[in-house]
């Protein structure tokens, strides 16, 4: 991840999935000057960057998904929820024998994908209260996460299954995240209380 593909960006959206490359400072490709000038840049476009549009449309079904696709683990469907018939002890052992520069291309090109998706979680609650403030609505007091699950659990998963130590590591950061903001009835609903009981204890 280098700070020319901000000057390669097209669009507007283009440029803040740009800066959110950069929104981890402890990264590898991080600066503090990047650091800041992004975050600096991302906060002068809260409006465009918490939208709907951006975060689910552009950010998670535009970028994340693409990049997940083919590595995600078989214990869960498309929809985020347990799939049948599976044998969890197997998952690490699927993931660690895949060709990676082909099935993940999230950890071996586009590796500012992870940030983009801690980014994304970390703030997942930010647009619910202000589409709750605007709207004076109950409709998303759940957050983002709750709307939009199928577009959460597939890369989050695949994270906590990665055999790589630091890539596990990012997985449980962002998982801590994603529980704080999940209510207990979606793990129970979705089946996926035993997978993330293993994959926190292989």
């Amino acid at each position: 991840m280098s700070p020319d593909l901000i000057s390669e960006a097209n669009t507007m959206s283009d440029v803040l999935l740009s800066l959110l490359g950069f929104t981890q400072l402890s990264d590898t490709w991080n600066s503090k000057p990047a650091y800041e000038i992004s975050m600096d840049a991302l906060d002068h476009q809260s409006q465009e960057v918490l939208s709907g549009a951006f975060i689910v449309d552009y950010v998670l079904k535009g970028f994340i998904r693409p990049l997940f696709a083919k590595s995600t683990p078989r214990t869960i469907t498309s929809q985020g929820r347990k799939a049948p018939n599976e044998n969890l002890g197997n998952r690490i052992t699927e993931m660690a024998s895949s060709p990676d520069v082909i099935l993940k291309p999230w950890k071996c090109r586009d590796i500012q994908s992870v940030a983009v998706f801690k980014w994304v979680v970390t703030r997942a609650n930010v647009r619910s209260q202000v589409i709750e403030h605007h709207q004076h609505t109950n409709t998303h007091q759940e957050g983002l996460i709750s709307n939009n699950w199928h577009l959460f659990i597939p890369p989050l998963m695949t994270l906590l299954d990665d055999p790589t130590t630091s890539v596990r590591a990012s997985g449980l950061t962002i998982l801590s995240q994603f529980l704080q903001k999940t209510p207990p009835r979606m793990l129970i609903q979705t089946g996926l209380s035993d997978l993330l009981e293993e994959a926190l204890m292989p």
